[in-house]
């Protein structure tokens, strides 16, 4: 939504609020973008419903409530946390879920491109998630539940779609997708577009997302980032009905409740809160900050996923987009070089034409990629001490 002196004019994806408030300030008129997400829902939840719940129990009735609704249920599945407490979820409760979704680069396995281990922890060993987290939970989903469907997709077959780096595709982002996230958010299940073109009611239930918390102006509240809630289309205009396990307007009690449970923790744990201050964080370096968060993110997983394996195999998290230390392999090896510069043109164009407040900076304050934007403040409650 764009906010400006003279008017206010909503827009369904973030690249329009953020041409459109570039153009008044092209023209002296002073012009901001939020993010609203369901917020006439999460702005008049009850909070006296919670600490009454279990996250457990309101995990199962969550699962439920996906069962009851949709005749056909595909997790898409990353191995980590998130996705991997929705699939405990399910199986845990007897709840019959239908079908686990994969997208992965499946051709470069065994070519000799990575080398799998456990040791190197960061985000360049990305790809060795594959071998010791995804694998394994698959070869234990077929072992012991042979009725759930396993679909594998590679998102590197996108890549011989010359349409799919394009301004449309562009203009559907809602945060700073290099050209691999491009591919990767465009590789959606193709069995339920066969479902759905039969008629059936098919969910894609998206691990999204443990809960964002923070302190500002002394008071605790909970906000949503939009740099973490996707909008692609897939290559053929096919729209997936996509379901938030966990940011879900149908169940706001859920969303709430992992919230309200971390804000406990760091009620607990006063020394940590520094994690969390929104104020403060302005004054750090970038470094420090996704130091900080890598470490708030340990702390959200051991709150809300009490069944989460820490000794599981996991690579840190990407610094930023651009840097490419993730997906490495697909900017070195060359053989996708034409999609790379394809990107960066029609990237760095939209960036030119965005104002420079709303950007991210790298080195010689050249842009990056958009600035994530934080809904409006959900007030959870205030330090004990």
């Amino acid at each position: 939504m764009l906010i400006n002196q003279r008017t206010v004019s909503i827009h369904d994806n973030k690249v329009d609020g953020l041409l459109s408030a570039t153009e008044y300030i092209k023209k002296g008129i002073k012009s901001d973008v939020k993010f609203f997400w369901n917020h006439d829902i999460f702005s008049e939840f009850d909070k006296s419903l919670l600490g009454k719940i279990s996250l457990q129990n309101l995990y199962k009735e969550r699962a439920q409530m996906l069962r009851d609704k949709y005749d056909y249920l595909i997790l898409y599945y990353s191995g980590g946390s998130d996705s991997n407490n929705v699939l405990k979820t399910f199986l845990d409760n007897n709840i019959k879920l239908d079908c686990v979704y994969v997208k992965w680069p499946f051709k470069i396995i065994g070519k000799g491109i990575y080398t799998p281990n456990t040791i190197d922890r960061t985000a360049k060993n990305f790809l060795s998630e594959w071998d010791y987290a995804l694998k394994p939970d698959l070869e234990y989903l077929q072992k012991n539940h042979p009725e759930i469907k396993i679909e594998l997709v590679d998102w590197l077959d996108y890549a011989d779609d010359d349409s799919l780096i394009s301004d449309d595709r562009f203009a559907t982002q809602n945060h700073r997708h290099s050209a691999v996230n491009l591919l990767r958010m465009a590789a959606f299940s193709p069995y339920e577009k066969k479902l759905r073109d039969k008629g059936k009611k098919v969910a894609a239930i998206w691990g999204i997302d443990k809960p964002q918390i923070g302190i500002r102006n002394n008071q605790v509240g909970m906000y949503f980032r939009d740099d973490l809630i996707h909008s692609c289309r897939a290559i053929d205009g096919f729209d997936p009905h996509l379901e938030f396990f966990y940011w879900t307007p149908d169940m706001p009690l859920l969303t709430y409740e992992m919230a309200y449970q971390t804000f406990l923790y760091f009620d607990q744990n006063s020394h940590l809160r520094s994690l969390i201050d929104l104020d403060a964080s302005k004054f750090k370096e970038k470094n420090q900050i996704q130091m900080e968060y890598a470490v708030f993110e340990h702390i959200t997983r051991q709150v809300c996923y009490a069944k989460w394996d820490f000794t599981k195999f996991q690579a840190g998290k990407p610094t930023h987009a651009y840097i490419r230390d993730k997906d490495w392999f697909f900017y070195d090896t060359g053989n996708y070089e034409y999609i790379v510069k394809k990107w960066e043109y029609l990237y760095s164009s939209y960036l030119k034409s965005i104002d420079i407040k709303f950007l991210e900076t790298g080195i010689n304050q050249e842009p990056t990629g958009y600035k994530p934007i934080r809904s409006p403040f959900y007030f959870l409650g205030e330090f004990t001490s």
